[in-house]
């Protein structure tokens, strides 16, 4: 590979070599910008600036932004000649900004290698296209209206492959990944000015162009080859967040294991003291764009803490508004959003500081919010109102509310091409699916019994959406066309939760919240391949590619506290289809016996029973949907030695409605023996 692209660089003296680059912002707009500019100057733009307190992925997002802009205000009088130049100028500029960005984040010496000689070639060829327009100011002018229909739809099909390119986080792979379909947009550009250029340096420089241009895509493909990636590798880090257990798991992909604990708080149910002032309820995660900062929303500590991925290090913590739930970082890095679920607000935070610097006013409820990389948006779902809301980041404003199927929607995704957004409903078992483009919903469509989370995986077929089913155990594998089809449903651990894929897609990672546990996937074989144990009921799971860097990453973890497995019973209607389960954990000398139940009479008492007793171990209430969820902590089994007369039986779990005693043949429900 090295001496293809060495033979490359030999060639340089006598190519164009043509960078073109459109960002995902509307064709449409790029089209007006260009016709509306015919025969005029646009006033000189501020040029790019690299600061290396920008990420990658970031700077070029700027840098293509500045280029589309630059492209769009370029002066054209409607010759084909004149305006093939006075567009190549703008995308040389571009080609050298984001090879200065690649010499910033590249690793790759042979793909640093061709950054360099980038930005040596590009200057050279922007001085000779603009001497080029200076000698040809005066002449006839040929206009050709096929030439700028041609040109457009080259650059359409560009933006198009461009915005769905493989994008993985490794700035050596994403460079390349977008410079293909950036090289072919050049060879089909240089073959629309052969069809009506007339300048013969021009029709050369352009036959010179295609015959390199196409050399060079083929060297990409082979690096890209060379360089696919195998596998999750020693330096990710899978990360779950533990409610019941107070911590953050720690797991390195590449083997599978555990390799400890970063404790927030205590065990339940050593957080009742008045003295206790540790975090409670660790649930939501999220990481900066660096890798380097890791975030967990306790939502009943009302807490944010910081976490250094590379020594498993608490920095700070910021205690926000009641009840937060997710959050994330904007795509620069430099805030932390945290919805706080139980407010009708997010809290912005100074991750440099830990201080809430602003907050940005929602509908009450907010469940979770992400951002499109461009950095322009960011989109909000919402836990208690049948709500999804745009917010203009610059302005920290909701800009836009659409109305969505359900008021319970805990989670949303953007698809790999940022093109969709994907909202889960957990209390009606659908998803969503909103344009991002024209920010409406283009379809919904039915999953399962307790919708939680949902992530996105390329395979042979396309794309495909692993959604974790909680009421099913199971994760369902489904299509992104129009109509998504269920392709396999894959069995999991008890109410799989928290998903995330690894880089390459090849593994998807499972937290199961009653089973302690996270399950992992080949997404090759859509089937489970490996359990590994974490902390007690996993909520958020992602995935953290390269979070450790240099040596084993166990610095500061502490080991998992050993306590039995979970046990997990299912709730049987006696008739109708109401539903639910229990999980019992065991916290020492107690137990706790947590019940959920579905589908029953709304607003209504029920009991629970052990059978034998006659005492409840639990009393709840329904909502409005015949829903609920109560934890009880007691002493729940008995011990019997080998000597004891008694023998022991099985107990069985009875829900009763009101006050009926507890009778099998009066249950509403049942546990499943």
């Amino acid at each position: 590979m090295r001496g293809h692209l060495q033979h490359l660089w030999l060639h340089r003296g006598r190519v164009l070599v043509f960078f073109l680059i459109v960002h995902s912002c509307s064709i449409q707009a790029f089209a007006e910008t260009k016709h509306h500019h015919h025969g005029k100057t646009a006033a000189k733009a501020e040029p790019f600036i690299i600061s290396t307190d920008k990420p990658f992925d970031t700077l070029m997002y700027e840098a293509m932004d500045i280029m589309h802009r630059d492209m769009g205000t370029a002066e054209m009088d409607g010759g084909p000649d004149h305006d093939f130049v006075t567009m190549m100028i703008p995308h040389h500029q571009g080609a050298v900004d984001m090879a200065k960005i690649l010499l910033i984040y590249g690793k790759d010496i042979e793909l640093r290698n061709l950054a360099q000689r980038i930005i040596t070639g590009q200057h050279s060829e922007i001085k000779i296209m603009q001497e080029w327009l200076t000698r040809h100011r005066s002449r006839e002018i040929v206009k050709s209206e096929p030439f700028a229909t041609l040109m457009e739809k080259a650059n359409v099909s560009m933006h198009k492959d461009m915005g769905q390119a493989e994008k993985i986080g490794n700035p050596d792979h994403d460079f390349v990944t977008m410079m293909i379909p950036h090289h072919q947009g050049a060879v089909d550009m240089a073959n629309v000015l052969l069809m009506y250029g007339k300048d013969l340096k021009l029709r050369i420089l352009s036959q010179n162009i295609i015959t390199e241009q196409q050399y060079e895509i083929q060297a990409m493909k082979a690096w890209l080859t060379a360089h696919q990636p195998t596998g999750p590798k020693s330096q990710d880090r899978v990360y779950t967040a533990d409610q019941n257990s107070n911590t953050v798991s720690v797991i390195n992909p590449a083997t599978n294991m555990l390799l400890g604990q970063i404790r927030l708080g205590n065990m339940r149910p050593d957080v009742l003291s008045p003295l206790y002032k540790g975090e409670l309820n660790v649930h939501g995660l999220g990481f900066s764009p660096d890798r380097k900062t890791l975030i967990a929303i306790s939502t009943g500590s009302n807490s944010v803490t910081f976490i250094d991925t590379s020594t498993n290090k608490v920095k700070g913590i910021t205690y926000v508004g009641r009840s937060p739930h997710e959050g994330f970082f904007t795509p620069d890095g430099k805030e932390a959003w945290v919805v706080v679920r139980s407010e009708n607000y997010i809290s912005v935070i100074d991750p440099k500081t830990y201080k809430e610097i602003r907050r940005i006013e929602t509908t009450p409820g907010p469940g979770m919010v992400i951002f499109n990389p461009n950095g322009k948006y960011a989109y909000v779902c919402n836990s208690f109102n049948p709500v999804f809301e745009v917010i203009d980041v610059a302005q920290y404003k909701v800009i836009k509310k659409i109305s969505v199927v359900s008021p319970f929607s805990p989670y949303l995704v953007m698809t790999p091409d940022y093109k969709e957004i994907w909202l889960t409903h957990k209390d009606v078992g659908k998803i969503t699916r909103i344009d991002a483009e024209k920010l409406e919903i283009i379809g919904v469509f039915d999953t399962g019994f307790i919708t939680n989370h949902i992530h996105f995986a390329k395979a042979p077929q396309g794309i495909l959406a692993h959604v974790t089913i909680g009421g099913e155990n199971a994760v369902k594998v489904f299509t992104t066309e129009t109509v998504p089809k269920l392709i396999t449903t894959i069995s999991v651990g008890a109410l799989p939760h928290g998903i995330w894929p690894s880089d390459d897609g090849s593994r998807m990672y499972i937290g199961l919240e009653n089973s302690d546990a996270v399950d992992v996937i080949d997404t090759s074989l859509n089937k489970v391949v490996a359990r590994i144990p974490v902390g007690q009921a996993p909520q958020a799971l992602v995935y953290v590619s390269n979070a450790a860097p240099e040596g084993g990453g166990t610095i500061n973890l502490a080991p998992r506290q050993t306590v039995p497995e979970p046990i997990n019973i299912q709730l049987k209607a006696t008739k109708g289809d109401a539903r639910g389960f229990v999980v019992v954990r065991n916290m020492g000398l107690v137990d706790a016996f947590e019940v959920s139940v579905f589908k029953l009479k709304p607003d209504t008492i029920y009991k629970v029973y052990i059978s034998g007793q006659k005492t409840p171990v639990a009393l709840l209430k329904t909502n409005p949907k015949g829903m609920s969820n109560v934890t009880t902590i007691g002493p729940l089994r008995e011990t019997i030695t080998t000597v004891s007369p008694e023998s022991p039986e099985p107990s069985q779990i009875l829900v009763m409605e009101g006050d009926e005693v507890p009778d099998s043949n009066k249950a509403i429900l049942l546990s499943v023996l």
